[in-house]
């Protein structure tokens, strides 16, 4: 086993270290990290991610069955502790919660080798709520426009309900600040010269898509 430590940039707070182990290298910017790996590589029993229930459900989730597979796992609420517990002046943590981050557990995709499609799963820890609850996709039948032409190569469809959407909108602009979340419902123009209403955001626009 090689253990080396270098700086990358040419700073101190740019320090890398990295030591091999049989053929793997690993990498790390934090010196004690490496060494914890290094334990466990030689029978340390400490807990690690990979005894983590929500590691292993998010994973087989969206795993890829064939050779040459590449997987990616974001353990986001572990980072949501990091940062929050590093911010001494609390205001972070209100942040998370009002754009319903806060009970985001992690991110994970898996791509196959030679194939065009991959597999990705936002994991959230009971009720979507916020930004996750905003760009919530609902299952609905493929129906192509009628003016795509027959020349067109391909067709992405994704089903977004924009009224629950500015619904949700509305909610996270009131947890942060009431007289903003009040100024969507002001008229977007005044009244037409035949009577006719004002111009909302709402029921104007939103309420018809």
């Amino acid at each position: 086993t090689l253990f080396r430590s270098t700086s990358i940039s040419g700073k101190s707070s740019g320090a890398m270290s990295y030591c091999f182990i049989d053929d793997a290298m690993i990498l790390s910017a934090n010196a004690e990290s490496l060494k914890f790996v290094i334990a466990q590589a030689k029978g340390a029993g400490s807990p690690t991610l990979a005894d983590s229930d929500d590691f292993n459900s998010t994973l087989r989730a969206v795993s890829a069955s064939g050779p040459g597979k590449i997987e990616v796992y974001v353990n986001i609420k572990q980072i949501i502790q990091t940062v929050t517990s590093k911010e001494e002046a609390g205001k972070i943590k209100p942040i998370l919660t009002n754009l319903g981050l806060d009970n985001v557990t992690s991110f994970a995709f898996s791509i196959e080798g030679g194939a065009t499609s991959g597999k990705a799963l936002l994991k959230v820890d009971g009720a979507k709520k916020g930004l996750m609850k905003l760009l919530e996709v609902e299952s609905g039948p493929i129906q192509v426009p009628r003016f795509v032409s027959q020349s067109a190569n391909s067709v992405s469809f994704v089903n977004v309900n924009m009224k629950k959407a500015f619904d949700e909108m509305v909610k996270i602009l009131t947890a942060f600040s009431p007289q903003i979340a009040m100024m969507i419902n002001m008229p977007l123009s005044p009244p037409g010269p035949q009577g006719e209403p004002p111009l909302q955001l709402k029921t104007g626009i939103f309420d018809h898509l």
